[in-house]
């Protein structure tokens, strides 16, 4: 087997890279601070207005403005949210010595924190050659039709990936996508190194930003960017978030890659929108400044799932700001734990309000070790939320567009299977809550998969709840007691299968009528091409029995009601 990387060569090279504008774990040239409310405002309006010259005895700021002359400053970046400033980024000419700096304006007593610019990492490592214990590997299923999906044993274990997968060790996608495929409509921002935006695997689920004119130097959208038509890439500071490390074009195709289209492999979401946000370098390292960066711009340009496969070492104010803004702002942000095989916290989940995820293997166990190193495993802890399939994850590779022969292992691979998840959720229920959605995926896990000693009944801290389970996420959320419709009227309820419905809005276009059982299973679906202009329709469904959902969708919008089947 041919390692591209192994961890204490990628954290040493990072170092090196790095080592021009960084002392020790954080930035030499940079520093991150949060002013107090009662100063904010002034800054705000200052930057504002673009008013740089004031009179000492109308600048409560002075003693900022002066340390930043002191020290040399360079360049002020300051992080707006409507009229709060939650974040201002110090670029200085030259290394400081950060310890020093830090205390000084602390001493200004016009901070809630001031602290170093740590330097954080992707969590997963990546091989080219595959084993030949993979040889094994039989034809692929029929649904989906991708290539190379016997491979992905995470979505559907044959028990034939290796000689130690255990057949149903898996996240039973075939059942989810019965449910659903995704929406359009769901933007998920991929934080990582970057993707291959011109893969095929990728095509038309690229995130543009339609309110940005290409290629005219001008921020259009006044969001702060220039040209940002595809995301950013906080790395470099441009509007080229392609990847030049491969992370994150694994990480981005887990999510999304094209399903069931006679190509490569499938993502867990076939139709959602990837917003790529590029916060790690070519060697696999990344600032918190640019997560933190990432983070705001994601929740201002309207993603609503923000995928983390990153871990720093160093807990951080900023960034822990950052993610709860992005939480309480309805965005769910997921998070690996970490490839350390050690009950430490690693951030950005060591934080609450983030959905942190373990990785398991083929044979349901918890990774220990991952395939790079003996010495590696998912971590543990008390803020552990669930595991997904970590080890053995192919997928696609920026070097290539047409080379399927990369896998990647970490929890890094672990958690965009948990985004994935989150995306389809959305596209049954868009009003979810990121509590709520965490809660779901915690209730509907697969608890004690193995027996291994580590895996206890409910919680516990080697596992989480369990490994997600995609359609019993997904049905739970159709199998709710609540009719999440008014709208839609249906009768009569009970049906003998005659059934009629009013509906009290008149849909964007041809519309899809799909009934499930409780095991959200699809057992009848057909085009509502006549809703267009009416509001009245009827089916025919004399075969079923029982208690049944309804859902009335179109591009926009869904109903959802239950109905009885005598």
């Amino acid at each position: 087997m041919k390692l591209l990387f192994t961890i204490g060569f990628c954290i040493f090279f990072s170092t090196i890279t790095l080592n021009s504008q960084t002392s020790a774990h954080y930035a030499g040239n940079r520093l991150m601070l949060k002013l107090k409310s009662d100063y904010q405002k002034f800054y705000f309006e200052r930057n504002k207005s673009l008013v740089s010259n004031i009179q000492t005895a109308q600048n409560p700021l002075k003693a900022f403005d002066d340390l930043n002359k002191k020290f040399g400053i360079e360049k002020q970046t300051p992080i707006i949210i409507e009229n709060a400033v939650p974040c201002i980024i110090l670029q200085f000419a030259k290394e400081i010595n950060i310890p020093e700096a830090i205390d000084i304006y602390k001493q200004t007593q016009l901070f809630e924190y001031v602290e170093p610019d740590y330097v954080g990492r992707g969590d997963g490592e990546c091989a080219e050659q595959k084993p030949a214990e993979f040889n094994k590997i039989l034809p692929p299923n029929a649904e989906p039709n991708d290539t190379y999906f016997a491979k992905q044993w995470g979505l559907s274990n044959k028990g034939n990936f290796s000689t130690t997968a255990v057949a149903g060790q898996d996240i039973k996608m075939s059942d989810a996508w019965n449910i659903t495929k995704g929406s359009s409509e769901v933007v998920v921002c991929i934080l990582d190194s970057g993707a291959p935006l011109d893969h095929s695997e990728l095509a038309g689920r690229i995130w543009t930003n339609t309110k940005e004119i290409p290629g005219n130097g001008i921020d259009d959208d006044g969001n702060g960017f220039i040209d940002d038509v595809f995301g950013w890439n906080f790395a470099d500071n441009n509007n080229n978030p392609y990847d030049n490390y491969g992370h994150g074009s694994n990480v981005t195709g887990i999510v999304g890659n094209n399903g069931n289209n006679n190509l490569g492999y499938a993502g867990m979401d076939w139709n959602c929108k990837l917003m790529i946000v590029k916060g790690l370098d070519a060697t696999n390292s990344g600032f918190y400044s640019w997560w933190v960066s990432g983070i705001y711009y994601a929740v201002k340009n309207g993603a609503k799932v923000i995928n983390m496969s990153l871990v720093g070492n160093d807990y951080s104010a900023a960034l822990n700001d950052a993610v709860t803004f992005a939480w309480n702002s309805g965005v769910t942000v997921v998070a690996c734990m970490g490839n350390d095989n050690v009950n430490l916290l690693r951030y950005p989940a060591g934080f609450h309000q983030s959905i942190n995820v373990g990785s398991v293997d083929p044979n349901g166990k918890r990774t220990v070790p991952f395939f790079w190193s003996k010495t590696s495993g998912s971590n543990i802890g008390q803020h552990i939320d669930v595991t997904a399939p970590g080890n053995y994850i192919y997928g696609i590779t920026y070097k290539s567009l047409s080379d399927y022969n990369y896998y990647w292992g970490g929890t890094s691979q672990a958690t965009p299977h948990v985004t994935g998840l989150v995306s389809l959720m959305l596209s049954v229920d868009k009003t979810l809550t990121p509590t709520r959605i965490r809660d779901i995926i915690r209730t509907t896990a697969d608890d004690q998969t193995t027996n291994s000693l580590e895996d206890t009944p409910g919680f516990d801290i080697y596992n989480g709840f369990g490994r997600i389970n995609a359609p019993r996420a997904l049905s739970s959320l159709l199998t709710d007691t609540k009719d999440i419709s008014t709208a839609l009227k249906i009768y009569p309820n009970p049906s003998n299968g005659n059934l009629n419905f009013h509906l009290d809005d008149i849909l964007s276009g041809a519309a899809d009528l799909s009934i499930y059982n409780t095991l959200g299973q699809i057992v009848f679906s057909e085009k509502i091409n006549s809703s267009l202009s009416k509001k009245d329709f009827s089916i025919q469904t004399q075969f079923l029995k029982g208690l049944h959902f309804i859902k009335v969708s179109d591009n926009s919008k869904f109903y959802l009601k239950k109905i009885i089947f005598e």
